[in-house]
């Protein structure tokens, strides 16, 4: 069978599940640097961007110029205008 490009196997959903649980365990160890070496290590392999984006942004803190693009994408993503 073959996939075409919007289409992913049910394994790539299952690891890219497993690579946040892997980052929300280095998180809670309080590994900050670790945890977001981790994401960008992987952010190829993790299909749920919005929670990349999210997790990422969490952990940038005050690094503003960096947390800015992610923030106007969970912005313009989640949010639904009046």
């Amino acid at each position: 069978m073959v996939l075409g490009p919007l289409q992913k196997a049910a394994y790539d959903y299952e690891h890219s599940e497993l690579l946040l649980y892997q980052n929300l365990v280095i998180q809670e160890s309080g590994d900050t640097s670790g945890a977001l070496a981790h994401l960008e290590q992987y952010k190829d392999q993790i299909c749920d961007k919005g929670n990349f984006l999210e997790t990422k942004g969490r952990w940038v803190g005050s690094r503003v110029i960096v947390a800015l693009p992610t923030g106007r994408f969970l912005i313009a993503t989640f949010c639904v205008h009046a």
